[in-house]
């Protein structure tokens, strides 16, 4: 193990955090409520409560949502902290072909809300 790997270790918990919530208008999907994935990427709990996902290196996580959730287009932000002045964008695939870039602004190390993007769910 790196030595990141073995400090991140230190954070980890048993804690279930991965229900994806579907609030008609909204849905709020958990970071730890990963799927496949691959790459380096640890899940630890976060300071504020709940999870976060730390991505160490070229990281590929999926997210798979209820069947009840109503096909449309959904408004999506991320809430991000980052601590490095040059940040890689990431790249969300929405039902295997729709790749939409989602710019990861530098945070100085506080929690923010990306700028929103559209993705169009189908049913």
């Amino acid at each position: 193990k790196t030595k990141i790997e073995k400090y991140l270790e230190i954070f980890e918990t048993g804690e279930d955090d991965t229900e994806i919530k579907d609030e008609g208008e909204k849905i709020t999907i958990p970071a730890a409520a990963i799927g496949f994935n691959s790459g380096q990427k640890v899940v630890i709990a976060s300071m504020d409560g709940g999870k976060q996902l730390n991505f160490l290196a070229d990281a590929c996580v999926e997210y798979e949502l209820p069947d009840e959730v109503e096909p449309r287009p959904y408004t999506l932000t991320l809430d991000v902290c980052t601590v490095h002045l040059k940040q890689a964008p990431l790249f969300l695939k929405v039902n295997d072909d729709q790749e939409v870039e989602i710019k990861i602004p530098y945070t100085v190390g506080e929690w923010k809300t990306t700028e929103g993007v559209e993705v169009h769910l189908e049913g």
